[in-house]
């Protein structure tokens, strides 16, 4: 069923060309095929030092050649199967399978971060947060089991995953609040978690060796000096409920342009920033933990600062790629109450506003 609809909504990027970065790789690709060294090049067109998606990309290229078609088929499989791993993910963290299906039904379906499936160079995002999310799951599995085997797969997770796109970190703190809430002896999760800390400096060292110094990361971060403390932590907050209430306003319906800001979105995401504080002060377990997630993963973009986010000609809709994992949950979550609070007919609601839902997404995308 997931196959096919992937296939209804996302089948005809077959047949979409190249934009923006994608003829950049694949003329990196080229080069890399002359002499296999330029793959470590900080002169790369496009060296933004996520060197397991670029090797991904390789590998794509030797295969397929510069035809873009295969390519697009490639980020729309991996979309696929991360909305499988988020259904995974969802059931381990005590989510019924139910709530964890819809999650990741909406979560395949999701307009809000169509660039991220519909733009060849955002494979990077699609790769890490599948290894975000199979950190989360080695976590939950390591918790049950104390095996070294998930120890080893988490760290590994974590690294692999900031090698595909360094946003996948958040992951981390991630399993942290897990650990808390569910009354894990704190010794122990500091115990298994806290030795990431020696490997995630040399891994954040290895990924900026070979990263370009004009990146827009980069950019924003000489922004910084020229920006005074207040201004600075007024800009990061205002791109912070930009990107949350992005993340309902477009999350299956474009009702406007998408790469211009109304100010009552600013309102709207100050609004939504309420609704994880309420979910983990009441500590549904599940759902708390999904909210936190959604807040994290939107933490990376946040840095780039509002000026830069403005200025993306398509908007900011790849960026909210990781964090739609957790709005996704929390959107089924919303239905699945609203069929129980409704009674005897709330079923066929919850059905019926599912199907709509879908109709919606299928139309816009």
């Amino acid at each position: 069923m997931a196959c096919l609809l992937a296939w209804l909504c996302f089948g005809d990027l077959r047949h979409h060309l190249i934009e923006t970065h994608d003829g950049q790789n694949f003329r990196d690709n080229a080069r890399i095929s002359q002499d296999w060294t330029f793959f470590f090049s900080v002169e790369k067109e496009q060296a933004s030092g996520r060197l397991l998606h670029d090797f991904v990309s390789y590998l794509a290229f030797l295969v397929w050649g510069a035809d873009p078609g295969w390519y697009h088929l490639l980020v729309v499989g991996w979309h696929l199967g991360v909305s499988l791993l988020l259904v995974r993910c969802c059931t381990a963290t005590g989510c019924n399978l139910e709530l964890s299906m819809l999650a990741g039904l909406l979560f395949l379906v999701n307009v809000a971060h169509f660039r991220g499936i519909h733009w060849l160079s955002s494979l990077n995002y699609v790769m890490g947060l599948g290894f975000a999310l199979l950190a989360l799951l080695c976590f939950v599995q390591l918790s049950h089991t104390r095996s070294w085997r998930w120890h080893a797969a988490l760290y590994a997770s974590l690294v692999l995953g900031a090698l595909s796109h360094v946003a996948s970190l958040m992951a981390w703190p991630c399993c942290f609040f897990w650990a808390w809430t569910q009354g894990h002896n704190l010794r122990r999760t500091l115990y298994d978690l806290l030795p990431f800390a020696l490997l995630l400096g040399p891994t954040l060292a290895f990924i900026f060796r070979f990263t370009a110094r004009r990146t827009s990361t980069m950019d924003a971060l000489h922004s910084y000096p020229a920006s005074g403390l207040v201004d600075l932590v007024l800009d990061l907050a205002r791109s912070l409920c930009w990107l949350l209430s992005r993340l309902l306003t477009t999350a299956h319906w474009l009702p406007l342009r998408s790469s211009e800001q109304q100010t009552w979105e600013l309102f709207l995401g100050a609004a939504l920033l309420g609704l994880p504080v309420y979910l983990v002060w009441r500590k549904p377990d599940p759902v708390a933990v999904w909210s936190i997630w959604t807040v994290l993963l939107l933490v990376p973009f946040v840095l780039l600062t509002e000026d830069i986010l403005l200025h993306l000609h398509m908007g900011p809709s790849r960026y909210l790629y990781f964090a739609s994992a957790g709005s996704s949950l929390i959107l089924a979550w919303g239905l699945q109450r609203l069929g129980l609070l409704l009674g005897s007919k709330g079923r066929w609601i919850f059905a019926c506003a599912v199907l709509v839902i879908l109709a919606i997404s299928y139309e816009t995308l």
